[in-house]
């Protein structure tokens, strides 16, 4: 399968950019298609060659930060780039948690922890997202669904390319969690997977690895099982 990445970073000074991109570096090699990383600057940011070092032979898009709409400023324009009807191509969008948080250590532990969650369960059996994504269109952590109203809290989630083209994919709420809620307007919920529920409070509790851990070992038996492992 064709594995493209957008992955969305707002490099706050002495904030957990660097964190973030550390742990989405590490995962690089299994996006063997387009690789996006958007970098948001103004006067509070790093300077965008600090980010890019980060990931090599990937396009590089800067922006300004325009906080009404945070990501989503970049958004569709990121997601035009990886645009493709290829059944065998999937993309994982993701952004750089915790930056606003600098500063308030509590805050920054508790979605350091969740972001820890989402990354790995997430990334960590690329094979078991392969066999998720032949029977649905997207996967992701912390899924909330009232009433079809869902979203992956924290706006990480694998898509099926093709089904996500194929649909009116261009329309983006224009308010901070936009793009969180994204998906939703394209993507039905019984199409979606929960790789990982969610039990608490995301921004005001530690996620340990003993809360996702059956998690991952149900995502290690997948990729070497299959789906109804």
């Amino acid at each position: 399968m064709v594995k493209n990445l957008i992955f969305h970073v707002y490099p706050v000074k002495d904030s957990l950019w660097e964190w973030n991109c550390q742990q989405m570096s590490s995962y690089l090699p299994m996006f063997n298609g387009k690789r996006i990383i958007s970098i948001a600057q103004d006067d509070t940011t790093v300077p965008l060659s600090r980010v890019s070092a980060y990931f090599p032979n990937s396009t590089i898009r800067k922006g300004p930060n325009q906080p009404p709409m945070g990501e989503g400023v970049a958004f569709l324009g990121n997601l035009n780039l990886v645009r493709s009807l290829d059944p065998e191509e999937m993309t994982f969008y993701a952004h750089a948690k915790g930056v606003t948080h600098s500063g308030n250590k509590l805050k920054e532990a508790c979605v350091k922890s969740w972001a820890s969650a989402i990354y790995k369960c997430c990334l960590t059996y690329p094979l078991a997202i392969d066999k998720i994504l032949k029977k649905y269109d997207t996967a992701g952590c912390f899924k909330i669904d009232q009433n079809g109203e869902w979203y992956y809290a924290g706006g990480f989630w694998w898509v099926k390319n093709q089904a996500l083209f194929s649909k009116t994919w261009m329309t983006l709420e224009k308010h901070y969690y936009g793009v969180e809620q994204y998906l939703r307007h394209v993507i039905p919920s019984d199409r979606a997977y929960n790789i990982h529920g969610i039990g608490h409070s995301l921004y005001d509790n530690l996620t340990p690895e003993s809360e996702y851990a059956d998690s991952l070992e149900r995502m290690r038996k997948i990729q070497w099982e299959g789906l109804n492992a």
